[in-house]
């Protein structure tokens, strides 16, 4: 009876040992997978980051392209609203030595279009 005692008291320590075994592999395995798992989330926290800055570069080039541009409609309205003028136009006729018509007179082919016509006498 006392060997049978001694047994089960043995049988029961090893078992005890066995399941610390087994929480200790446990964590273990929890361990390294909260390691990954941090490991991963860390690089992509680093890769999004990087590719907000690199997308931020690129929105800064971008608005600076857009400012330039927009100076340049300016700089062409400017020039065009020149080249309108009546001033600028009379200019280049005397330049060009273009006639100054005498008579001027519209032919209408709808109501939407007009024809201007020199009345010259052939």
């Amino acid at each position: 009876m006392l060997i049978k005692n001694c047994q089960t008291f043995n049988s029961k320590k090893e078992l005890k040992n066995n399941k610390s075994f087994e929480g200790f592999f446990n964590m273990r395995v929890v361990f390294k997978s909260l390691i990954l798992v941090v490991a991963f989330f860390g690089l992509a926290y680093v890769f999004q980051i990087n590719k907000l800055a690199t997308m931020g570069q690129e929105i800064n080039s971008k608005e600076k392209l857009l400012k330039e541009l927009r100076e340049k409609n300016k700089t062409f309205k400017i020039k065009i609203a020149q080249l309108k003028s009546s001033y600028y136009l009379e200019k280049e006729r005397e330049r060009l030595n273009l006639v100054n018509p005498d008579q001027v007179s519209f032919v209408e082919i709808d109501q939407e279009d007009s024809v201007a016509m020199i009345n010259s006498e052939f």
